[in-house]
Order: structure tokens, then sequence, then C-alpha cells
């Protein structure tokens, strides 16, 4: 098992928490140069202590070519793996996913499983985790973007 980490996700990272009330957006970016192993974790982005995820959004590029997928994968968060999208095994065309509610492309991409807005009161980090490798691999990259606001009981204005 290996941690890996996107451009926006490095080591000495750390998100913005202030000023209060603000908006933070980071875009995040992975190329996938060789097969995943099975558990390797990517680390999309993190979120601070006390602010709210509002828009979560991912492109997965193809990285299985075989005919039957065998890449499996799900997206989530530190404390739940699978809390975006359940794992799935149909790695095998290039889908997006839009804040767990929208698939852009037209095709299934495992069942959405999570609902934003979400509070963390830990740091906590956005994640695709690898459960199974492709037989046949192809690279690809993985790319996204994420919002969040620092302000902890952030409510749609048309609450």
């Amino acid at each position: 098992m290996a941690t890996l980490r996107s451009t926006v996700a490095g080591t000495s990272f750390l998100p913005v928490s202030r000023p209060q009330g603000a908006l933070h957006g980071y875009g995040f970016s992975y190329a996938v140069a060789s097969n995943p192993a099975a558990n390797d974790i990517l680390i999309l982005g993190k979120v601070p202590k006390d602010c709210t995820l509002l828009a979560f959004w991912i492109d997965i590029s193809r990285l299985d070519t075989h005919a039957s997928a065998t890449l499996s994968a799900s997206v989530g968060d530190q404390t739940t793996a699978a809390l975006f999208l359940a794992t799935q095994t149909t790695m095998d065309a290039a889908r997006s996913i839009i804040s767990s509610m929208a698939i852009t492309s037209g095709q299934t991409l495992g069942t959405i499983a999570g609902t934003l807005p979400k509070r963390y009161t830990i740091n906590g980090d956005l994640r695709m985790t690898f459960t199974a490798t492709a037989a046949t691999f192809a690279a690809g990259a993985i790319r996204g973007w994420y919002i969040y606001s620092d302000h902890p009981k952030y409510r749609d204005p048309g609450q």
C-alpha cells in the first residue's frame, strides 16, 4: 500500500482556514503513470478542521483498457473511503463526477454515496482508494477541484 499525493496535497500543503467565513477553492491533478496497486490511496486535497466542503469535482481519465474492467476504486475522505463514490470497476472509459450529484459523460460510474455540504470537525482529506489493479493499464490523469468555507455552520442560502 502506498500513499500518493496530488499537486495540491503535497506533504507541506496547509489549507487556508482564515479569514472567517471566506470560500477557498483548490484545483488538483495527478498523472497516473503506472498501475496503482490494491490499497493504494491517492490524496486529492485537504480540508481543514471546522470547515465545510461545498463542492467537489473529479475527472478520471481512462485507466483500464481491458474489455471487462478490473481496476476498481472508491472516492471519499479519511473517515469513509466510499463517501462520494462507492467502489466500482467501470474505469475503462473516462467520466466526470461533479459534487457527487451529476455525472457529465452520460455513463454511470458506480453508486453516488455522499452528499454535500459536509462539515469537517477534524482535519480531513479527499481521497481515491484503489481496491484492485488493472489487468491492462492505461496511463492517464485524475484532476478536479473542490471548494470549502471556513465558516463551519454554512447553510445553503435557499434553506
